[in-house]
């Protein structure tokens, strides 16, 4: 099985050490990196090829992740990126087209951040909706993010 490739780019280490410690429990994720400010973000972006970045909008008070989401919404090779933030964002960032996700910060449900990166993984391939798993195995043909915001 092939693992999902991901990054999380975030300044709070408290939240960013339960994100990882909760995306561990699950063998088809592989956490490759972890960015705690813009510049190792874009470096390890540029040099580790994820397929998902998990990624804050504000750092120290301003909105440089969404500054490189929108560096990236330019190039082929982007990866997508799931926001995970307590900013609300706008259908403009939603708009961009390397932005697949969008969950609150606030009271997070690593249940359903896990659904989000297997989701975004399915898009990818080319999954049909309707063969996309939920565990328990449930299956679903809504997509949350893009009905909810679109």
């Amino acid at each position: 099985m092939e693992k999902i490739k991901v990054i999380l780019a975030d300044d709070n280490k408290t939240l960013s050490d339960f994100i990882i410690k909760n995306l561990e429990k699950h063998d088809d994720i592989e956490i490759i990196g972890i960015a705690h400010s813009d510049e190792d973000e874009i470096k390890m972006i540029d040099e580790l090829k994820p397929q998902i970045v998990l990624t804050d909008l504000m750092r120290n008070g301003e909105y440089s992740g969404l500054d490189i989401i929108k560096n990236y919404s330019q190039k082929n090779d982007s990866p997508k990126f799931l926001i995970i933030s307590a900013e609300i964002i706008t259908v403009d960032i939603i708009r961009l087209s390397n932005v697949a996700g969008y969950i609150q910060k606030l009271n997070i449900d690593y249940d359903k951040l896990y659904n989000e990166i297997k989701r975004i993984d399915d898009d990818m391939k080319g999954t049909p909706v309707s063969e996309v798993h939920i565990p328990n195995n449930k299956k679903t043909k809504s997509n949350f993010f893009h009905n909810q915001y679109l």
